[in-house]
């Protein structure tokens, strides 16, 4: 009795005990498990431990310039200026590269023109036509109708007396080469002397015609006439001459050519005479027809002056130039690169007289650096940004810096073994040259 009543006491502590290991053994587990995952993190960039505080970490990550620039130009051209090299300390402002700007300062002083054109038709619209351009407009609908009209009634009887004076003056001109001839022909002939004098009586008759014509009706034709008329009369006399004194071969071959000349001449001028007598022709009057419409639409236009529509249409034409000339200087800007801030060159990838495409300048700012590291995503629950660190180099690994947090990334680095977070500390001032690329280590102190 008292042996099974001692079995029955021993059962609870029993439990107890095997409750009690049990949890010890989930306990290690998990250590152990949250060690692996510790020693598994990567030491290519930055390294995480734990110190002998459970909740402090350690991480190691490298120094970064906090200022640093790739410099490239908008559009390729070719380099005219390139002072800087690699390790040159340049301040904020200072011209690094620039490209050939003959190109653009074309385009920049188009645009400028194009905007004053721009703006003078859109004053234009708006003040209207001046007095002088609309008496311009009126000429042009007076001159297109009286030529028009001209036209249509075809040639004015003086006009008509004028062309037949004219086609006379050539056909006279025929008779005479051909009596020239004959009169070289037979120069000693009686006959011819008396046919030459008449010819040289019908020249001087055309001339007083002539001049009566001119005297009443003075133009260049009339003009032209009476010097045909007094040429006649001049080739006439020296017909009647060369009769006189006997012809000979040289005589004949001119009097030939002569009789030629005349008779296209003469034909030429009949042609014109026939067109002339005709008017105006379907085509000649419906050009005319169009003239006048065309100057008739101008004069309305400038008598209603600019509508609403046309008035924004020039207002829109003044901002795109305005715009034009905005992308134009600031294509002439972009041709220079000027330091972004106070720094070092670190790299230059062309030279004067090449073609820049892409980056061609690299510079940070040394006096500006900060720690970049990385941290898993089991530790970065435990750091915020503003948390203090305890930093230092491996270069010096003796001075101690307080740092703090300054940035956590907002999204991860998914890595093929683990996932981690960038975060960004500020670099306080240090005794020693710091370098960017040197290894830092950060303590973090938790919150």
């Amino acid at each position: 009795m008292t042996e099974n009543m001692q079995r029955k006491r021993r059962k609870p502590i029993l439990w107890i005990v095997g409750g009690v290991l049990l949890l010890t053994i989930v306990g290690f587990l998990v250590f152990q498990q949250r060690e692996i995952i510790v020693e598994a993190a990567p030491k290519a960039s930055t390294a995480v431990s734990h110190s002998s505080t459970p909740t402090n970490l350690t991480a190691t990550g490298h120094i970064q310039a906090a200022e640093r620039a790739t410099l490239s130009f908008n559009t390729p051209g070719r380099v005219v200026i390139a002072p800087v090299r690699v390790g040159d300390a340049v301040a904020a402002g200072d011209v690094l590269m620039a490209l050939d700007t003959t190109e653009l300062e074309i385009n920049l002083a188009m645009a400028q023109q194009n905007l004053a054109i721009q703006e003078a038709n859109l004053t234009e619209l708006k003040n209207g036509a001046t007095a002088a351009e609309l008496t311009a407009a009126e000429t042009a609908v007076s001159s297109a109708t009286t030529y028009l009209t001209q036209l249509q009634a075809g040639p004015r009887p003086a006009e008509i007396a004028v062309q037949h004076a004219d086609l006379s003056v050539y056909t006279a001109s025929t008779y005479s080469a051909a009596a020239s001839l004959q009169l070289v022909h037979n120069s000693s002939a009686a006959d011819q002397i008396a046919a030459t004098r008449v010819e040289l009586a019908q020249a001087e008759s055309a001339l007083s015609q002539a001049r009566k014509i001119n005297d009443s009706w003075k133009d260049e034709n009339t003009h032209r006439m009476l010097k045909e008329a007094e040429e006649r009369v001049a080739i006439a006399q020296s017909r009647l001459n060369t009769l006189l004194n006997g012809p000979n071969t040289h005589d004949q071959g001119a009097a030939q050519a002569e009789l030629a000349a005349a008779a296209a001449q003469e034909e030429a001028a009949q042609v014109q005479t026939n067109i002339f007598l005709q008017g105006g022709t379907p085509e000649q009057i419906s050009a005319a027809e169009a003239q006048l419409a065309q100057a008739q639409a101008a004069l309305d236009t400038l008598q209603r002056g600019a509508s609403d529509a046309q008035v924004m249409m020039a207002e829109t034409a003044v901002s795109q130039a305005t715009l034009d000339i905005e992308a134009a200087q600031d294509a002439l800007n972009q041709a220079t690169l000027k330091a972004p801030f106070d720094g070092v060159i670190t790299a230059v990838y062309v030279t004067e007289g090449s073609i820049a495409s892409g980056p061609v300048i690299e510079m940070l700012n040394p006096d500006k650096l900060e720690i970049v590291l990385k941290v898993s995503e089991i530790d970065i629950a435990q750091l915020q940004e503003g948390q203090t660190a305890i930093v230092h180099t491996e270069t010096w690994p003796t001075e101690r810096l307080e740092s703090s947090i300054t940035r956590i990334a907002p999204s991860a680095i998914v890595g093929e073994s683990r996932v981690n977070y960038e975060i960004r500390l500020a670099l306080p001032k240090s005794n020693h040259p710091i370098r960017v690329g040197m290894t830092a280590v950060a303590e973090f102190i938790a919150k």
